[in-house]
């Protein structure tokens, strides 16, 4: 008895010996992993852009004694390391290629089924003229349907082109139909009144001295939806209503919804991303433009860069579908007559200026992202001057939505002063007084209007310092 419970031990302490062992490895590889992950972190080059989701990366936040007391730096830091961490592109996009591998898969385009000429870009070549090129007898921009801007806002008659009841496939928050996918819209009260209330007191502080606009651009969900996929989103000229409800008199509230509604069946929007194309931002440039009483130069005296295969964000969104990838976006961006200068900065403090230009070539864009080339990326601060001798100093407060519209407000100002707020960080009132602003335009599209993180962001730039 007592040998057989000595050899029942030994058998039990050898188990656990070589159980002991597997865990030791196992420890062993999970902490060499790490291990080997932190030191290509530390040598590896850290990557500015993201191709697959077409948006710069954060930037390694400022070491403070201030910001480490506070647990700030530590937050902040997090956020940095999830943008540049390493393989990270490779690791997005195969977790995009298993998003798409979920559902039922149908083939070829019976897996959702639109009507044939939906969205495909097949026939055309990108250069029609826009339909209502023309202008009014004295020269300004004209022939818009539902207008309603300036002190007294009332939202224009609603007008949308909703496709019939059309089957579509989703994924999280996107919806595809055809070859077109739409990212679904949810709205947010408080950060609609929150963006609003950060406009309503720039406009307040810089009474009599800059002339306050703001533009709320809608998506391509608000006008290609199908009927019985509507209660997915919620409404954007609901959303936009409310937020130029809540402006004061004395802003000039751009509504482009009916344009864009009126323009719908045009290629205003990208099928694969989430932004407008250029002929989409020339529309909403008219409504701009008549608004201030300003003169509109045909798009056709616009030279045309194109750049065809051009999958965006929404691609990825689906998980890199075959159908979208054989019928790709084409991208148009429009180089202006007038002679200027554009220069680039990748920090707020202004240091190391580089020159820019619009409407960058094929070539000049190395990677995925094609929306480069409507005004060269997003960065902190981008200063384009004009041969204009009209005094006009415009300063932009934007996202990426703002890009493609950039170009043509080179007819109107002697200079514009881009600055995303998403990267800015000096001290904006002196930015306005350094250069002399004396007109603003907060031009966002819905869902950045409707985000609470980037409505924080515009809150913490926009509100006077100390």
């Amino acid at each position: 008895m007592t040998l057989k419970i000595f050899e029942m031990k030994e058998e039990d302490g050898g188990r656990r010996g070589r159980v002991s062992l597997r865990y030791r490895v196992a420890a062993f590889a999970f902490w060499g992993v790490l291990a080997l992950m932190g030191v290509i972190s530390l040598i590896a080059e850290k990557p500015t852009v993201s191709d697959i989701e077409n948006r710069p990366l954060e930037k390694p936040p400022q070491i403070s004694l201030a910001s480490l007391m506070s647990g700030q730096l530590a937050s902040q830091y997090s956020v940095y390391y999830s943008d540049v961490f390493p393989l990270r592109e490779r690791m997005i996009e195969t977790a995009a290629f298993l998003r798409g591998l979920r559902g039922i898969q149908g083939s070829g385009e019976e897996a959702v089924v639109i009507r044939p000429d939906a969205g495909v870009s097949e026939g055309k070549d990108g250069n029609e003229a826009p339909k209502d090129e023309q202008t009014d007898e004295d020269g300004k921009a004209g022939g818009s349907i539902g207008r309603a801007v300036g002190e007294n806002f009332i939202p224009g008659p609603r007008e949308t082109n909703r496709l019939p009841d059309v089957d579509g496939e989703r994924k999280g928050g996107v919806l595809m139909v055809g070859t077109t996918v739409l990212e679904l819209y949810g709205f947010n009260e408080a950060s609609n009144a929150q963006y609003a209330d950060i406009i309503a007191g720039f406009s307040e502080r810089h009474k009599g001295q800059i002339v306050t606009n703001v533009m709320v651009v809608p998506t391509n969900v608000e006008f290609k939806m199908p009927n019985r996929y509507r209660k997915l989103t919620d409404s954007q000229y609901d959303a936009i209503a409310f937020i130029y409800g809540r402006l004061p008199a004395g802003v000039n509230k751009v509504w482009v919804y009916n344009v864009m509604a009126a323009h719908s069946e045009e290629d205003i929007y990208f099928r694969t991303d989430h932004h407008w194309t250029g002929l989409g931002a020339y529309y909403a440039y008219k409504e701009f433009a008549w608004s201030k009483h300003f003169s509109v130069a045909p798009l056709s005296s616009y030279t045309e860069v194109r750049h065809d295969g051009f999958l965006g964000s929404l691609y990825n969104s689906m998980g890199g579908n075959s159908l979208l990838k054989d019928n790709p976006d084409y991208l148009i961006a429009y180089r202006p007559q007038i002679p200027y200068t554009m220069t680039g900065y990748k920090s707020s403090d202004l240091s190391n200026p580089f020159p820019m230009h619009f409407a960058q070539e094929p070539k000049e864009i190395p990677g995925s992202n094609k929306y480069l080339a409507y005004a060269g990326g997003d960065l902190p601060y981008v200063s384009i001057v004009t041969e204009n001798k009209n005094g006009r100093r415009l300063v932009v407060f934007k996202e990426s939505f703002a890009n493609a519209m950039l170009p043509f407000l080179t007819e109107n100002y002697e200079e514009i002063h881009v600055v995303d707020f998403r990267y800015y960080d000096g001290d904006i009132e002196a930015f306005l007084r350094d250069h002399n602003i004396n007109e603003a335009l907060f031009l966002n599209y819905a869902a950045s209007a409707g985000s609470a993180r980037q409505v924080d962001r515009l809150q913490k730039l926009i509100q006077p310092q100390g």
